[in-house]
């Protein structure tokens, strides 16, 4: 192997979260001003509409303003909308228009950076990598919760979230040919105890944080085994579950920028290193 100044190519991973998802803008912004942009990015879930969003050239603090215009009732009013119990907690309606006035008809052929959204096929459990197509309809079936929204038919399968299978997807980004990978993991530790009686609701809520602490480990084992530059940012959360915790937005923002500052000097070590061709 020939020592090159060839540049790294750097891979940003969104993880999944609900709210605390925006926790990305923070560290995104942070990355923003030190100069560092992706050459690839993936994103599961929340991670994917705000990486499909950075990946269309759009502008962050646009982003930034959006999210904190909401509060809790706002988010309630603006995504919740109750579904047949058949099928699903909520229609899915109301979130499917939100995500529609963000992205319209973009495809991925418009992102200016390549993009990778992560779904699951809820028909065999596998993974299901998404780089073609409507981003609506990419993003719709990444943020699917079991249980919580309806499927997302896309062609024959019928797709749920992203974080049954990827929640933090490192080994995406290098699958698509990332060196150096910063991966934003939101996931929360199980709680050893709550403050009060679990309801229905943090109780589904920890039961799929569990689920998802395995699927983290298993995919990052993956992404270690191809020796790749790995550097791993995760917020301190405090064992917030609450996927609606849209009240707490500046506080999610905060929280990421602190945790990418955190992890600054290890990057830039890690981008200086030169390259191997």
């Amino acid at each position: 192997m020939v020592k090159s100044l060839v540049k790294l190519k750097i891979g940003l991973a969104l993880g999944g979260g609900g709210a605390r998802g925006l926790a990305h803008i923070g560290a995104l912004k942070v990355l923003a001003q030190t100069g560092i942009s992706p050459d690839y990015i993936a994103g599961t879930s929340i991670g994917a509409i705000i990486g499909a969003w950075l990946a269309l050239g759009k502008p962050l603090d646009e982003l930034e303003s959006l999210c904190l215009s909401f509060d809790r009732s706002k988010a309630w009013r603006q995504f919740v909308d109750i579904g047949n119990p058949r099928y699903s907690f909520l229609a899915g309606k109301k979130v499917k228009k939100f995500v529609q006035s963000i992205f319209g008809r973009k495809q991925f052929k418009d992102c200016q950076i390549p993009l990778a959204i992560v779904a699951t096929d809820l028909a065999n459990g596998q993974e299901v990598i998404i780089r073609q197509g409507s981003l609506t309809r990419a993003v719709l079936a990444s943020i699917a919760i079991p249980g919580l929204f309806p499927p997302v038919q896309v062609d024959r399968s019928y797709l749920v979230d992203g974080g049954s299978t990827n929640i933090t997807p490192a080994s995406v980004v290098s699958q698509l040919g990332a060196q150096v990978i910063i991966a934003m993991d939101l996931s929360v530790q199980p709680s050893a105890h709550f403050t009060a009686k679990p309801t229905l609701f943090t109780t589904l809520m920890q039961s799929y944080t569990i689920i998802r602490e395995q699927s983290v480990k298993y995919q990052l084992s993956r992404v270690k085994e191809k020796n790749h530059q790995l550097i791993m940012v995760r917020p301190v959360f405090n064992d917030i579950v609450d996927t609606f915790q849209f009240d707490q937005t500046a506080e999610f923002i905060k929280l990421g920028e602190e945790a990418m500052r955190r992890r600054l000097p290890i990057i830039k070590r890690a981008l200086a290193k030169p390259a191997k061709i």
